[in-house]
């Protein structure tokens, strides 16, 4: 369910009216990103990180997502959505990124959202502000255990 201080701002155009599709889901998303740390500029994407489900049927975030009319960034025109393919193996937090290029969104399907946003306040906290992979992938270990 997604609360009042979700993040996600009150706006409106297609980037405006897909954040209010995403307020009315049934899902908490959470603010990512230089518009987390407050580094954005107009112009800037909207990244958002939510509790990956793992599910597959039609009500599952990843296709309540695919239904907005956004898609996974490994996907090409030829997916078939019947077979969901978690593309992010390496990473340990992330399941699979989805993007709605016309809104200028991605959304972070994540394994753990609990870690993933302690992760990213002690990042804050020490002013790490664009953390690389290793960063991420070795705060989660660390944090994890």
């Amino acid at each position: 369910m997604i609360v009042k201080d979700s993040g996600i701002p009150m706006e409106k155009n297609i980037t405006e009216e897909m954040l209010d599709n995403l307020r009315k889901l049934p899902f908490l998303f959470h603010l990512s990103g230089s518009r987390r740390w407050d580094t954005h500029s107009k112009d800037s994407d909207w990244d958002f990180f939510v509790q990956d489900d793992f599910s597959l049927s039609h009500n599952s975030l990843y296709f309540s997502l695919r239904d907005l009319g956004f898609r996974a960034e490994s996907e090409k025109d030829d997916y078939n959505i019947s077979t969901r393919v978690w593309d992010y193996g390496e990473d340990l937090f992330a399941t699979v990124v989805m993007q709605h290029k016309a809104a200028n969104i991605h959304i972070q399907l994540v394994k753990d959202v609990k870690l993933k946003s302690r992760v990213q306040e002690k990042f804050k906290k020490i002013g790490k502000l664009t953390p690389t992979q290793i960063d991420w992938n070795l705060a989660f270990q660390l944090m994890g255990e």
